[in-house]
């Protein structure tokens, strides 16, 4: 593994105050959305998180693995991308170490499905808490210890690393499932 660059946590911290204010605009026209009737939350029915909240995770899923996969394309990665993959040995600071305008296309996660379904505000509100600790989780650079290979679903940690250092492949967030699909995993069988 390599060690993390000098100055790279104050780096981290000042481009996740950059991504955090563009996430905190982007409630802005969700708020107008929503005021204009363009699309409903539900408050009444909590059982309906019992399947709407797998549905947001399987979301979250693949719109990150899309806007993963179109921020490594030359341009993106190039001009927005290289600030989140600056950090060649991932910590908790780089969660959200993100060029403006990845944290605008990360961010607009949300705004599809409310668009096709009316969901219960617990549900919506489990989306970010869901990120935050996936993103902690895949950025922290520990994981338990396992004889198994790292295309498991439990070698998230390890697969995210990897991204990092190869800059290529294993697109995905937490599940290794649509870099299966696509064909974009890094093809090691290290452990970690």
């Amino acid at each position: 593994m390599h060690a993390h660059k000098p100055g790279q946590t104050r780096k981290e911290i000042q481009n996740s105050f950059v991504s955090i204010f563009v996430f905190s605009l982007q409630a802005i026209p969700f708020q107008l959305l929503y005021a204009h009737g363009f699309f409903k939350v539900g408050f009444y029915n909590p059982w309906a998180c019992l399947w709407e909240i797998p549905i947001l995770f399987l979301w979250n899923e693949l719109h990150f693995y899309t806007m993963h996969w179109i921020l490594h394309r030359r341009w993106f990665f190039k001009n927005v991308h290289k600030t989140h993959h600056w950090s060649k040995e991932p910590s908790s600071y780089s969660i959200y170490s993100f060029h403006w305008i990845e944290a605008f296309m990360l961010g607009t996660v949300i705004f599809f499905p409310v668009l096709f379904h009316e969901f219960q505000l617990i549900s919506l509100l489990s989306l970010p808490v869901m990120s935050i600790i996936i993103n902690l989780l895949g950025h922290c650079n520990h994981e338990f210890p396992s004889d198994k290979p790292s295309t498991s679903f439990s070698k998230f940690t390890f697969r995210h690393s990897m991204h990092h250092q190869a800059s290529r492949g294993n697109f995905g967030f937490m599940l290794p499932i649509f870099d299966k699909i696509f064909q974009t995993q890094v093809n090691t069988n290290q452990k970690k």
